[in-house]
C-alpha cells in the first residue's frame, strides 16, 4: 500500500464510528500491521480497500486539480519592446553580382539568433567566398553561386535565386520569390 498510518487511521476512525454505534469495534488485528504500521489489506479484507478506493479517488483528484491550476494561471514573463529588428548589412545581396565584395566573393544574407531570451535577432549580409551552386542543386552553407541562396525547402536545402519580397517580376517564370528569415531577401521557389 502506499497510504501512510496517518490516511489509514482517519479512514478507521470513520468506520468505527459507524460500527461503534451498533455496538461493534474496530481493531486491526496486530498481525496485519506491516513494518511501516499500515494495515495488510489482503488481512482485513473489502473494508480497507473500499476505503482505500474512495480516498485515492478524492485525493488524487483534488491534487490534479491543484496542479493543473496551477499550470494554467503560469504566464511566462514579458520582454520589454525590442525596438525595431537589428539590421548589419555590409553589402548588397540583391545588386548585380558580386554585389559589393571581390570578384572571387558573393553578398549572402543571414541571420545571428539571439543567445538569451528577450534579446533580438540580427540581420546581417557578408562578403564569402562564391560557390558554384545554381537554382535548385543542393547545397549546405556557401555552396552557391553569386546571387543565390542556401535555403531549406520542401526537398531539402537547395540554392536559390535571392529576389525582393513583394517585388513584381522579381523571379523567372514558374517561380515566386519567398520570404526567408532575413525580411529584406526572398528566395525564387
Amino acid at each position: 500500500m502506499r497510504h501512510g498510518f496517518l490516511l489509514l487511521s482517519c479512514a478507521l476512525v470513520t468506520v468505527s464510528s459507524v460500527l461503534g454505534a451498533c455496538g461493534g469495534s474496530v481493531t486491526p488485528d496486530p498481525e496485519a500491521i506491516d513494518d511501516t504500521g499500515v494495515v495488510d489489506s489482503a488481512s482485513d479484507g473489502k473494508v480497507d480497500s473500499k476505503i482505500d478506493s474512495g480516498l485515492d479517488t478524492r485525493s488524487d483528484t483534488l491534487l490534479d486539480t491543484k496542479i493543473d491550476t496551477a499550470l494554467d494561471t503560469w504566464v511566462e514573463p514579458e520582454c520589454p519592446d525590442a525596438g525595431p529588428p537589428v539590421k548589419d548589412y555590409k553589402c548588397d545581396p540583391l545588386a548585380a553580382p558580386p554585389g559589393g565584395c571581390k570578384a572571387t566573393e558573393a553578398c549572402y544574407p543571414y541571420v545571428e539568433y539571439p543567445s538569451e531570451r528577450c534579446m533580438p535577432e540580427i540581420y546581417r549580409t557578408r562578403c564569402f567566398p562564391a560557390g558554384k551552386g545554381k537554382q535548385g542543386d543542393p547545397c549546405t552553407g556557401g555552396a552557391c553561386a553569386a546571387g543565390y541562396a542556401c535555403v531549406a525547402s520542401g526537398v531539402g536545402n537547395q540554392c536559390a535565386l535571392m529576389c525582393k519580397p513583394g517585388k513584381i517580376g522579381a523571379c523567372p517564370d514558374g517561380y515566386v520569390c519567398s520570404p526567408t528569415d532575413v525580411p529584406d531577401v526572398g528566395a525564387c521557389l
